[in-house]
């Protein structure tokens, strides 16, 4: 589960002759269950896209207890410029690799460190000096420290590993509206937010940690206030934002941050 998001879960699917990713978005995702994609029935805003192939159009996805697992039947649009015109389909398990069993766990995900000073208060204490920046993405199509596009919106995101009463995390921010170094507000959602402003969300997840059955972790916390500055040069600034969990329990990031 993503704040502004959903539920968004990345797969990668090896193909003859490439592996292409497969992203699936479940916006109104109310825990496990069926999910229609496409049609006039469809979830609302439910999609699923595979590199190099129209998004779905139709069909069904599962998310099993835990949320790391489950089924797709869908059908894909036309695929422009085929004769005879033709569209694919995939049907199947799929599920989420654990961190530690499969899927190149092996490898160590930091990629790189920077120095940090952010002081932690409340629920969670502690001051991090240091910070891995993951060579991974936490949503696919989201590089680290850097814009990119979303259905033709620019957005940013900032994505490190912290650690915190000896307890790993990755600490997200995305401007959702990103214009270029500035101001940005984090909250929940964009109509949480008392004025028309620039939005962005937050989280901060235990690293490779799973899911409880059924229900969003409790663990997982979701920035609900504060602001988050983005320096001219698109590597710096500060934050001071407050998170909160599902136990109503909260604290505050504040510092400057480097990538």
């Amino acid at each position: 589960m993503y704040p502004g998001v959903g539920y968004a879960a990345t797969l990668d699917l090896p193909l003859p002759g490439r592996t292409s990713t497969l992203n699936v978005q479940l916006p109104t995702y109310n825990g496990p269950g069926r999910y229609r994609i496409g049609g006039r029935n469809g979830s609302e805003g439910s999609q699923l896209t595979l590199t190099g192939t129209p998004a779905a159009e139709s069909g069904t996805v599962t998310v099993g207890a835990g949320g790391l697992s489950g089924t797709m039947d869908v059908k894909f649009g036309p695929i422009g410029g085929s004769h005879p015109a033709r569209s694919d389909s995939l049907s199947g398990t799929w599920s989420c690799a654990v961190r530690g069993a499969g899927a190149g766990a092996a490898e160590t995900p930091p990629s790189s460190n920077a120095n940090e000073s952010l002081t932690v208060s409340g629920a969670l204490e502690g001051h991090v000096t240091r910070a891995a920046i993951p060579s991974f993405q936490l949503l696919g199509g989201a590089p680290n420290c850097s814009p990119y596009q979303v259905g033709g919106a620019s957005r940013f995101n900032l994505a490190m590993e912290v650690s915190l009463q000896a307890q790993p995390y990755i600490l997200d921010v995305q401007l959702q509206q990103y214009q270029g170094a500035g101001m940005y507000y984090p909250s929940f959602t964009a109509l949480s937010l008392p004025i028309e402003t620039s939005w962005a969300t937050a989280e901060l997840v235990p690293y490779g940690q799973q899911a409880a059955l059924g229900r969003i972790p409790s663990p997982i916390w979701a920035g609900v206030g504060g602001d988050f500055h983005l320096d001219p040069g698109l590597s710096a600034g500060l934050m001071s934002i407050r998170f909160m969990n599902r136990s109503g329990n909260s604290f505050i990031v504040t510092g400057p941050w480097n990538c």
